[in-house]
């Protein structure tokens, strides 16, 4: 990569948390813009993009300077000399609307050329829709936002600290995602442990030292005094309008002043064109702590409750009540939901406000009660929703409010333990139709929301997979049906993953949505979907009461991984027992026939009869479609493929629109597995994939550049995780992304082959040692005295772990002094930024750079301060952001009573902390003394410092 100005550019060890929904869509563009606020995490965006680009990009970065038209182009044509595919200028923001953007517009977009990539805070005022630009892309700061699962990702792979979800999803909405708080939090809270950190999260507000110092330096620092004043006076609106402004404040050009705020990207965006506006939550719970600030506590509430009057006389009911909750007025709050309680409660932030109020408050009032109940029914947490809901019908004392109460817990009811009565309503069809014979719910269309979507249900459950994707996009939105067309989205994207489409777009859209709509039960399913949990997702269901979410992402978890080559009868066993206990007869005879079908390919003894008894019940359930997966599994009785079963399942299949994924047919038509006999003596392979890439086999050293690079490409993935089997779709995902799937395996069975005669030239076709194959997936195999030095660091790290959890420190001393020995540099270098070794350079980075930090925190233990240094300095060698890796060797240093190497350690630490943009409040004081006790690699208290923010 070619760089000019004040490059960003970095390592890949810098680059965060990968954002693929975001690069997927830069991809194919010409022209990418991406316009948000400072902190956002532009510039670790267009490094990802940048890492993917490889030696074809050139990098710039902006400065003040460059409204210098002459100067700017001329540093342009010097980062562009060497004919990049990819022009990337960061910080463009310092360009906008001055002669330099118009000599940027003549020099790099007009006609052909290089592909370009801006990073700005504010939009750019050339004409994006002109045809010679091509294809454009623009990425907004909501686009940007961290998604709560994204949240949970970041600190469990980036920073080294898992969060449980629920701590994750609290984080992401007080934060909203924006990256800067979301690392700012980290470094407030990475000495901390679980227990601290979750109590940091329940006590989040506006005041933290760490926003407020990062808010009015970058934000609000560079806003004249006029804007500053303006908005901590007009963030009491959740929604912000100039007219509000206008009156609130007693003034006529609030429209100015919020397009001036839009303009300079100061946390405040718009979704209508300007008519009304949204400041950033981080940057409201800021200013309502200035605000107190400058007037008092007391005189700030009066401003609010100003404001919430206001509000009720526009007969904005919800923002009011909740403004008036802010204040502390509680009796304007009892007499708001006293008249108004229907729309208050009914507005779809009422759930996540109501959870905030004191429980005095909500115990006694009907309305805030019946919000909890919804809240709980959207969480999931059916039974404690039905008591909420039960309280709330106490409360109410007028007979309609009452009944129309005890009608919404009656829906609940009827998923715990009441019997559905399906004249009544269509959730009564939907829940009849998960008990049995779902085809009899399947209604005729009367054009309501509700029955459609209850068609919907019965088609999928039934196992007509195609109409019910077909009629989930049909769906009418209703919106007097809470998240009715989410579920609906959802239904649909499950029928299209059936139907072998690839739906990970759509998963993102869904999650994203159900995140805006406080759906958690929803949410836990798009990360059963998107592969970001599976049996955990289910247990974590569990936790929270949500029974039935616990088994949909059971069964989704045993069908992908059914999917994947590796079926289990015990993740299918455990989905039957929820459906049991459920008394959901439908989801069950789906389950029995895959557990059937799990049996058979894992060749058990009783696979026989549990095909034929899932092919019973299903039949009489009346589900076609599981009936069909069990006379499927009954083909896979012998060794020999069962005609008339496998013939019975595949015309079903097609009868009910049902497609069987390959994978599934794959067990019946292909020959089971050989099982491999040991290499012999001589068959001795080397490999080492840590700095360098070199194979060896009976100890002579391979030239892989005879290969071509596809097959040499596979010997790469297979060695950097030889000793494993890896599945087919994962080699053509990595490998031949773009090519069609019956190409995409050709080739890599091509690949295969020539690998086998790269490794063992005199073995006859079968009969490969080395590179063996199982079913669908492939391994190079370490036999006898074979190794692999991937495999022999992780197994180190491993023992290391193991020692220091049991208290064995010369054990973990050694264990870990091999594990560094063992890291001789990067993983795979030569491959530079492709996407399939970028995640796992980058974790095995990470954990070599931790043992260093273990290591020295034993040394320290037992007082050799030098030897502590020594691998402290080796851990920085190998990642130089690892924040307890600089204060460690600080402190280290003056163990030791070299000051005067202290002295530079800090100076080298607040040079590395400014280099992130990170401001550390004191760098100079740092701990006294280590930790006497040493943690294991991957679980340091102190990982890298490595910002998520732009």
């Amino acid at each position: 990569m070619v760089e000019s100005g004040a490059t960003a550019s970095s390592g890949g060890g810098r680059l965060g948390l990968q954002r693929p929904r975001l690069l997927h869509r830069m991809a194919d563009a010409d022209v990418t813009v991406v316009i948000a606020p400072a902190g956002s995490g532009k510039t670790h965006l267009l490094q990802q993009h940048a890492a993917a680009g490889g030696a074809g990009v050139a990098w710039y970065r902006a400065d003040p300077d460059d409204i210098d038209a002459e100067r700017f182009v001329r540093r342009l044509r010097a980062a562009s000399e060497h004919g990049p595919r990819t022009l990337i200028v960061d910080d463009f923001h310092f360009v906008v609307g001055g002669t330099a953007e118009a000599a940027f517009e003549r020099f790099a977009l007009s006609g052909p050329g290089a592909r370009v990539v801006l990073g700005s805070r504010v939009r750019p005022t050339f004409n994006l829709m002109r045809a010679e630009i091509g294809r454009v892309t623009v990425l907004s700061g909501d686009d940007l936002r961290f998604r709560c699962w994204e949240v949970e990702e970041l600190f469990t792979s980036v920073y080294g600290h898992r969060l449980p979800p629920d701590e994750a999803a609290a984080l992401s909405r007080f934060t909203d995602g924006w990256a800067a708080g979301l690392h700012l939090f980290h470094l407030g809270t990475q000495t901390l442990g679980a227990g601290a950190r979750r109590a940091a999260i329940r006590a989040l507000s506006g005041r933290a030292r760490y926003l407020q110092g990062y808010l009015a330096r970058t934000v609000l620092g560079e806003l004249p005094a006029e804007l500053c004043e303006f908005l901590r006076r007009t963030h009491v609106f959740e929604t912000v309008t100039a007219e509000r402004c206008d009156r609130l404040l007693d003034r006529t050009d609030s429209a100015a002043l919020l397009a001036e705020l839009e303009r300079r990207q100061a946390l405040t965006s718009s979704d209508d064109d300007g008519h009304s506006f949204r400041y950033h939550e981080v940057l409201r719970q800021h200013l309502a702590s200035a605000l107190r600030e400058e007037l008092g506590a007391a005189e700030a509430a009066r401003w609010c409750r100003k404001a919430a009057t206001q509000l009720e006389d526009e007969h904005a009911y919800p923002e009011a009540a909740r403004l008036f909750a802010r204040a502390e007025h509680w009796t304007e709050v009892a007499r708001l939901l006293n008249t108004h309680g229907a729309r208050v409660v009914g507005d779809p932030r009422s759930p996540v406000w109501c959870a905030g109020l004191p429980a005095s408050v909500v115990e006694q009032d009907p309305w805030l009660s019946l919000a909890t109940a919804r809240r709980e029914v959207a969480s999931g947490n059916l039974r404690q929703g039905a008591q909420r809901y039960r309280h709330a019908e106490r409360l109410f004392s007028e007979p309609d409010l009452r009944d129309a109460a005890a009608r919404e817990r009656r829906l609940v009811d009827i998923w715990l333990d009441a019997a559905p009565q399906v004249e009544l309503h269509w959730l009564d069809r939907i829940r009849a139709a998960s008990m049995r014979r779902p085809l009899d719910y399947v209604d005729d269309d009367n054009g309501c929301a509700g029955t459609a979507f209850a068609h919907t249900c019965a088609l999928l459950l039934a196992g007509h997979v195609r109409g019910a994707g077909q009629r989930a996009q049909l769906s009418v939105d209703d919106a007097t049906v809470p998240m009715l067309d989410l579920w609906t989205q959802l239904v649909g994207t499950i029928a299209a993953m059936v139907c072998g489409e690839h739906v990970g777009m759509r998963i993102e859209l869904l999650a994203g949505e159900a995140e805006r709509a406080g759906a958690t039960a929803l949410l836990r399913q798009c990360r059963a979907l998107s592969q970001l949990g599976g049996s955990e997702v289910a247990a974590e269901c569990d936790a929270a009461g949500d029974h039935w979410g616990a088994a949909l992402a059971g069964a989704i978890a045993a069908y992908r991984a059914l999917l994947a080559g590796e079926p289990s009868m015990s993740l299918w066993r455990a989905v039957i027992e929820r459906c049991v206990r459920l008394r959901a007869d439908t989801p069950k005879a789906w389950a029995l026939s895959f557990e059937a079908l799990a049996a058979a390919a894992e060749n058990a003894g009783d696979a026989e009869t549990k095909a034929t008894c899932a092919e019973a019940f299903a039949r009489a359930t009346g589900v076609p479609g599981a009936r069909a997966i069990a006379l499927l599994a009954n083909a896979v009785r012998t060794d020999n493929v069962a005609a008339a079963p496998f013939a019975a399942a595949r015309a079903l299949a097609v009868e009910i629109g049902m497609p069987l994924p390959r994978s599934l047919v794959d067990l019946v038509s292909e020959p089971k597995p050989v099982v491999a006999l040991p290499a012999p003596e001589n068959a001795l392979l080397r490999l080492r994939c840590l700095g360098a890439y070199v194979v060896e086999v009976d100890g002579f050293e391979l030239d892989p550049r005879t290969l071509r690079p596809r097959a040499a490409a596979t010997l790469r993935y297979l060695s950097m995780r030889a000793g494993r089997w890896v599945h087919r779709d994962d080699l053509v995902a990595a490998l031949w992304p773009d090519l069609s799937e019956a190409q995409a395996r050709q080739s890599l069975q091509v690949s295969v082959s020539a690998v086998r005669r790269f490794l063992e030239p005199d073995t006859g076709r079968g009969k490969s040692t080395l590179l063996m194959r199982r079913g669908e997936t492939y391994s190079l195999v370490l036999n006898g005295r074979s190794t692999a030095d991937v495999v022999t660091f992780e197994a180190a790290l491993e023992t290391g772990r193991s020692a220091l959890q049991i208290g064995d420190e010369d054990r973990a001393h050694s264990a870990l002094t091999t594990a560094l020995a063992e890291y001789r540099g990067e993983l795979l270098p030569s491959d530079g930024a492709v996407e399939w070794v970028v995640a796992e350079r980058d974790r095995l980075r990470t954990q070599a750079s931790l043992a260093g930090v273990a290591l020295a925190e034993l040394e320290l233990g037992r007082d050799r301060a030098a030897a502590a240094i020594d691998a402290l300095r080796r851990s920085l060698d190998i990642d130089p952001y690892l924040d307890r890796a600089w204060r460690l060797l600080i402190s280290a240093y003056q163990r030791a009573d070299d000051l005067a190497a202290a002295e530079r350690a800090r100076r080298d630490y607040a040079k590395m902390l400014a280099e992130l943009g990170v401001q550390s409040a004191n760098p100079v004081t740092v701990l006294a003394g280590p930790t006497r006790t040493a943690r294991a690699p991957g679980t340091s208290p102190r990982p890298r410092v490595r910002s998520a923010a732009g």
